[in-house]
């Protein structure tokens, strides 16, 4: 069927749209716009973030600080009672005060600090040492790997004796906001986990093996990282971990790193992320949430995802079932709209109602199951379904409309018939004022002869003489606007040249006259004959009646003047007459006086003439 086809069509068109960068663009905003009506502003009670804001930096002084002081910090939380402490913080070059810093690093328990990486189209900066990369089954980086290749790095300086660490390089999408960051970075071959990774296997002394294995269901994400044989953790298909914005960063305990220092804050078994929101101090990203965070908040959240397993991912499943309720309701749409069905309001309704329904679907499982849902796709299919079934809705409207309209203009005049196909209604009197030639024809005598003949022939001579009359109006480029019974009304503008209704008056009775089939009924009958009736002047024409039956009309005095004419011509012997007004039109060259008569019904002598013989 063609409705099938078209709602094929429109799902190929809606899935090449998701993936192009305007769809992904819309799911993005999409996405965001879900995290920050939904974010929580619950707090999280395991993190802390000990902020080198600007308090901190009135209070202890200029940054960058020594290292001595970035060690007084680490050591002060462990004294407050840290249990964990990260550092987002790089240690590249060798500076008086490594030696105290590597010591507050390594114990009593390791910290862990931030390395970064030039990924490619940066510069192959390397400075600093790296350290032991990732224990796997050398599967991350062989081959072609998902994740992205660096061509240098800022690791740590080699004085600090190789502390734990963790890359902070981020993800920008094009608009400037991170959304999410590698979980792996690759080398030369070797692996290298993100900060908030190897601060989580830092903190659970995490030693297996890592792989990365294929998501192998539609409830799946693209790729897993495996630690071991019972704990994973979604990936994307580009290698980033995806940040989950389901909480507020109010949600996150704050504290200056000058109160730290002073000893007056209480951290008994918190996790300790160490990082700056200062002005100036270049640690500040836009979020799907704020257009400044600091940094060190999406390793917070990554943090707190890896603890929870609740790292968001895609569900491609998700994303087919919205695309199978778009399709189903889009071919809904468009089968009405087949059957001619399809009301103007089933459309806004259908998208309104199901295109909510699937942003709430979408609103609850991203923030209650963490999982992801591509909208564009299915909402582009949604909307383009809903244009194109409401398109041909209306072509086959107006379609209808146009051949209603041509087939009452077979019994009203094209104005009338137009006015009843766009479902005017009327219960007075509703007639239009024309000035016009008009032209009234009869065949006498029918009457008569349908008496004698059989019904149905009857019916086929009247038929035979109608078409023929319509047919030789339209040459002479004349309008019928009126047929009832044997009498036909047509009309000419004003601006038709008379030679043409004279022409037409010429046709009708030289060719019709001779059109009728001889017919042996009564010899006593007079023969059948037309009459023809010519004025110009205003014509009135309408409808009358109720609005449960109206009846259409020629009105007037042109009207009038036309009808004594027709009943003229047997007395006068002459099958076509003309009134004075458009006999002074035509001049004598077609029209001949035959004197001044008093038509039936008339108060007022009329000149009446009748076609020249020369004509």
């Amino acid at each position: 069927m063609q409705y099938v086809a078209t709602l094929a069509t429109l799902f190929v068109v809606s899935s090449l749209v998701q993936i192009s960068s305007i769809g992904q663009r819309t799911d993005r905003v999409l996405i965001d716009l879900f995290w920050a009506l939904g974010a929580s502003e619950a707090v999280d009670s395991r993190f802390v973030f000990v902020d080198i804001d600007e308090r901190a930096l009135d209070k202890i002084g200029a940054w960058p600080w020594s290292r001595t002081t970035i060690a007084e910090l680490i050591e002060s939380t462990r004294v407050s009672g840290a249990n964990e402490v990260t550092v987002d913080a790089l240690f590249a070059e060798p500076r008086p005060g490594d030696a105290e810093l590597a010591q507050a690093l390594g114990e009593p328990r390791p910290s862990v600090s931030a390395i970064t990486f030039a990924l490619q189209g940066s510069d192959s900066v390397r400075t600093g040492v790296l350290p032991p990369p990732l224990a796997s089954d050398g599967t991350l980086c062989a081959g072609s790997p998902i994740f992205p290749r660096a061509v240098g790095y800022l690791g740590s300086a080699s004085t600090l004796s190789k502390p734990v660490v963790g890359h902070v390089t981020p993800r920008t999408d094009s608009d400037g906001v991170v959304r999410a960051t590698p979980a792996i970075i690759c080398f030369e071959g070797r692996a290298y986990p993100s900060l908030a990774l190897s601060a989580y296997l830092n903190a659970t002394d995490t030693q297996v093996p890592i792989e990365l294995v294929a998501g192998d269901g539609p409830f799946e994400p693209p790729f897993w990282l495996r630690l071991g044989q019972f704990e994973k953790f979604p990936v994307s298909a580009t290698g980033d971990f995806l940040v989950p914005f389901d909480q507020l960063i109010d949600g996150i305990r704050r504290v200056s790193a000058a109160d730290v220092i002073e000893g007056r804050v209480v951290l008994d078994g918190s996790w300790v992320v160490i990082g700056s929101s200062a002005i100036g101090l270049s640690d500040r990203v836009a979020t799907p949430l704020a257009p400044l965070q600091s940094g060190a908040t999406i390793h917070l959240r990554l943090l707190r995802a890896l603890l929870d397993h609740s790292i968001p991912y895609f569900v491609s499943f998700a994303n087919w079932a919205a695309f199978l309720v778009a399709l189903i309701a889009g071919a809904l749409l468009l089968r009405l709209a087949s059957l001619g069905s399809l009301r103007w309001w089933l459309a806004p309704i259908a998208v309104g109602t199901v295109g909510t329904a699937l942003l709430v679907g979408a609103f609850c499982l991203q923030l209650y199951a963490g999982r992801l849902m591509a909208l564009s796709g299915p909402l582009v299919l949604l909307v383009a379904s809903s244009v194109v079934a409401t398109a041909s809705a209306v072509a086959r409207f107006r379609e209808e409309r146009t051949h209603m309209i041509s087939r009452l203009s077979a019994y009203l005049p094209q104005e009338f018939a137009e006015r009843i196909a766009r479902g005017y209604r009327a219960t007075s009197v509703d007639v239009s004022r024309q000035d016009a030639v008009l032209m009234a024809v009869d065949l006498r005598n029918f009457d008569l002869w349908s008496e004698r003949l059989d019904a149905s022939l009857s019916a086929a001579l009247l038929h035979h003489y109608v078409c023929a009359a319509t047919a030789r109006v339209a040459e002479c480029g004349g309008t019928v606007i009126q047929v009832t019974g044997t009498r036909i009304h047509a009309i000419w503008g004003l601006e038709a040249f008379p030679r043409r209704v004279i022409r037409a008056a010429e046709s009708l009775i030289v060719e019709i006259d001779d059109s009728f089939p001889d017919l042996e009924v009564d010899e006593r009958l007079p023969p059948l004959a037309l009459s023809v009736g010519i004025e110009q002047g205003a014509v009135l024409m309408g409808t009358y009646g109720s609005d449960a039956a109206r009846g259409f009309s020629v009105l007037g005095s042109t009207a009038g003047m036309v009808q004594g004419l027709l009943r003229m011509t047997g007395e006068l012997s002459s099958p076509c007459l003309m009134g004075p007004v458009f006999a002074a039109r035509v001049g004598n060259a077609a029209s001949d006086s035959i004197g001044v008569f008093l038509l039936e019904e008339s108060t007022t002598p009329k000149e009446l003439f009748a076609l020249s013989s020369a004509a």
